[in-house]
């Protein structure tokens, strides 16, 4: 699931919140008639992973594959960057959405440290 940001303007920040909001009331509906329960802070993006192995015969996806280590070494250092505890992904589907909505958290972080104030001439 990668995702290009465009480089400048508000959108791009306001797109990436939009990301990283937790897991909505249509995927809670949605998880719920797959059988599963999805916790309440689950990131969207993870949520949708989980969703897509829950209904991966329905939709024709492959069955999920284990994490490999190389994406357990990227979870790890990108929740060194802000996280009290790294997430425990499932599968490598859901490693990538854990992977992805990380690196957007970061992105966040960083422009809000780099934001400027107004400028006084």
């Amino acid at each position: 699931m990668p995702y290009d940001l465009p480089i400048a303007g508000k959108a791009p920040i306001a797109d990436i919140k939009k990301r990283t909001r937790p897991v909505t009331d249509k995927q809670k509906k949605l998880a719920a008639s797959a059988g599963i329960k999805l916790p309440e802070k689950l990131p969207q993006l993870v949520a949708a992973a989980r969703l897509q192995v829950a209904l991966s015969d329905e939709l024709g996806f492959s069955k999920p594959e284990p994490i490999h280590y190389v994406q357990e070494e990227i979870i790890a250092d990108l929740a060194k960057q802000g996280l009290k505890a790294a997430p425990k992904p499932q599968d490598r589907r859901e490693a990538e959405a854990w992977i992805t909505h990380l690196r957007l958290i970061n992105r966040l972080r960083a422009h809000e440290r780099l934001r400027l104030g107004p400028v006084t001439l």
